[in-house]
């Protein structure tokens, strides 16, 4: 688990220089698994363990986490010559490089010659002297229409060197997929997956896209009529959403904003989640030195016995170089050799401007950001999984990302939004306030959601041709063009330059969409009428305790009572959507 820790901090810490060591121990813990799963003489010896039996007799856990050992030392290519394995982990090596240059060039500001710059504009632009300013954001949150095609055909520029490394990082992706014996790298990520080839993968992605297609267009022709009629534009469509929400919803943010309190609010998440699971969260003091920076807050989440089942630290302030709303297991449970359990500790990082008092507030989408990143904690923490290699979240992606979507249902049910919103005199939101929050949700999701499908799709694409994409610009905006959303890719323009999900979720970007699928259809059938239902509540909290023990289809059969089809997943994301415009 130190590799989880030293990600941690390497991505949350503020020292510079810690940040660079924990960038290191990352790069050489990576390269010291890659040549433990290379190595023949331990992958023998733990093969007979499990194919002949070991000292003690091995159970039904014992062999199904023994064979997914064993399945990540053949992703590793441990059966191959020794030449081919010493290949293979060069290749990795090169990759965990790779991906790291990509990641930390994601969100570099752009650079540009300020004479160049159009005078309406020099001002969002910061001067760094010798004649240049940088732009560090798309500006696509104003009313002038010029200034968010401005920014985001310069944020969005296409970089010859981003290029270079995304092409690169295809090109060992797939030489080491087919070294294993793999078509293409996207085959071998998803194997574990509910959807286990690509061919699935790509099914339930166009099928999403048919479902939505028609809703798409008319949120799209909705949103032409705030801009006298003209198409809008990928550059349009935060600021023309949240506007034509705005006047959907007529949401008074100075009225919404005091039942918002963070403090309360958590206090409140605690009594929801003692009626659901039996388990409350308990903020606890810090010792001195215990955390990397002062606004840290440490939560210990206990069962009703008033037994600590595991620990959270909160990181809330938005910091430069710090990577937000993201959750990180430092520690997972396990049985210890004398039958206790080692509680797991989790880090959740967010993006706020104050730390959490009496006087600081969430805004909507924090809100929704916080119980996400909470789902993820509670997953970890609900784990009772034997080993830790198959802990909490330790588990297949798609399985992984259900929890955290799951909870996010809360917000968005009147009874449970009510009770998180509270205050401390007795106060809540109005039945008219409560409502329109819940609406709110959906209002042109079918083009957020589209939106999401191609990014996806170009994900699965890229990984599926790996080094014969010539040009991944070219490439993305031709599979844009093929299914008619052109308007979301304009020429020049390169999104995946700076789509840092490339690393941590390469052809498995699709996940986040499976999760979001299967959860909504798990609300429907056990939440939506009573979301503090207890039975339901603890059978969750079961399921979610296997972690990765047990494969996603057979967690899923039992959560759902029958084995998902493509075609029903996507089905529930266009259920869920809001048929104002129909």
């Amino acid at each position: 688990m130190l590799i989880d820790l030293a990600e941690c901090v390497r991505l949350l810490h503020p020292d510079p220089n810690i940040v660079n060591a924990a960038d290191e121990a990352v790069y050489q813990l990576g390269a010291l698994i890659e040549r433990l799963n290379t190595s023949t003489d331990l992958f023998n010896i733990f093969r007979r363990a499990v194919e002949e039996g070991d000292i003690q007799p091995l159970d039904e856990v014992d062999r199904r986490v023994g064979e997914l050992l064993l399945a990540d030392f053949k992703m590793s290519g441990v059966h191959l010559p020794e030449l081919s394995r010493k290949k293979f982990v060069r290749f990795t090596e090169e990759l965990f490089r790779l991906g790291s240059e990509f990641m930390r060039c994601c969100d570099n500001p752009v650079r540009i010659l300020t004479r160049d710059i159009a005078e309406p504009f020099a001002k969002y632009l910061t001067n760094v002297g010798d004649g240049f300013s940088e732009l560090h954001t798309p500006l696509l949150n104003y009313d002038d229409h010029r200034l968010r095609k401005f920014g985001y055909l310069t944020y969005f520029q296409p970089s010859k060197c981003q290029e270079t490394k995304l092409k690169n990082l295809l090109h060992y992706r797939d030489a080491i997929a087919t070294l294993v014996g793999y078509r293409s790298y996207a085959d071998r990520a998803v194997q574990k997956l509910l959807l286990n080839n690509s061919s699935q993968v790509e099914s339930f992605l166009k099928c999403t896209l048919d479902t939505v297609y028609d809703q798409a267009m008319k949120e799209r022709s909705e949103l032409a009529k705030l801009q006298d009629g003209h198409q809008p534009y990928i550059w349009d469509l935060p600021y023309l959403c949240h506007a034509a929400k705005d006047n959907l919803t007529q949401l008074n943010l100075s009225q919404l904003t005091p039942f918002l309190n963070r403090h309360q609010v958590i206090n409140n998440l605690s009594i929801v989640l003692n009626y659901l699971y039996g388990v409350r969260i308990v903020e606890t003091e810090i010792n001195p030195g215990e955390v990397w920076h002062d606004s840290v807050t440490k939560w210990l989440v206990q069962n009703d016995q008033g037994s600590t089942l595991g620990v959270i630290y909160c990181d809330w302030i938005d910091r430069r170089g710090k990577v937000s709303d993201s959750h990180f297991t430092i520690r997972c449970g396990k049985q210890l050799p004398d039958g206790s359990y080692q509680q797991p500790i989790v880090v959740l990082s967010f993006r706020c401007r104050d730390r959490c008092s009496d006087k600081a507030y969430f805004t909507l989408s924090q809100l929704e950001n916080f119980l996400h990143e909470m789902g993820h904690a509670l997953h970890s923490i609900f784990g009772r999984t034997r080993y830790q290699h198959v802990s909490g979240t330790r588990c297949a992606t798609d399985f992984a990302e259900v929890p955290s979507n799951l909870m996010e249902n809360f917000m968005y049910n009147p009874k449970t939004l009510r009770m998180l919103t509270e205050q401390a005199d007795g106060s809540s939101m109005s039945d008219e306030m409560i409502e329109k929050i819940c609406r709110s949700r959906n209002i042109f999701g079918a083009l957020e959601l589209v939106q999401q499908i191609l990014m996806s799709l170009c994900d699965l694409k890229l990984h599926q041709q790996g080094p014969e994409v010539e040009n991944t610009v070219d490439f993305c905006r031709s599979l844009y063009s093929d299914v008619g959303f052109e308007c979301l890719m304009p020429e020049q323009t390169a999104w995946q330059h700076r789509f840092s999900h490339f690393i941590p979720y390469g052809s498995k970007y699709h996940t986040y969409l499976v999760a979001k699928a299967v959860s909504l259809l798990l609300w429907r059938q056990s939440f939506e009428k009573d979301p503090l239902n207890r039975q339901q509540g603890d059978r969750w909290r079961r399921l979610q305790s296997f972690g990765g023990e047990r494969s996603v289809a057979d967690l899923l059969e039992e959560a759902l009572g029958y084995c998902v089809s493509p075609s029903q997943l996507a089905h529930a994301l266009r259920h869920q959507l809001d048929d104002t415009f129909s």
